[in-house]
């Protein structure tokens, strides 16, 4: 009897254990409210501070009659083009799954250039 006791607190014990790496390897998720910033930089002054790693994710909610967002490389969110098409639903998870850094865009006319860009730097899990 005493076996068997000690056999399920080692399996709860293991699976609460279990769960919790699960939970961490999922990552947090950060809100974007993606509006018309008020001023250039809003969005870098957003984003000081924050410590995204891998496991991560960005959830953009907006307007989606009036914005929409696409990830793109370096030369793109400098010069405020993007090749890929961009999303449209109002509501835009993306993942976190590389290190390094990591480049939105609103590219609605005048958008990107009034300051509506983020750019976020992924550390290693």
């Amino acid at each position: 009897m005493v076996m068997v006791v000690l056999v399920l607190a080692l399996l709860q014990l293991h699976s609460v254990a279990g769960a919790e790496a699960a939970a961490a390897a999922a990552g947090k998720t950060y809100t974007v409210a993606w509006n018309y910033p008020f001023q250039q930089n809003f969005y870098t002054h957003w984003n000081q501070g924050t410590s995204y790693v891998v496991g991560d994710r960005l959830r953009f909610l907006y307007n989606n009659k009036f914005h929409n967002v696409v990830r793109v490389n370096e030369e793109e969110f400098l010069a405020c083009k993007a090749s890929a098409v961009p999303h449209t639903d109002g509501d835009t998870v993306f993942h976190l799954n590389h290190p390094g850094r990591q480049f939105y865009i609103c590219t609605h006319f005048g958008h990107c250039a009034a300051g509506m860009k983020l750019e976020v730097i992924v550390n290693g899990a």
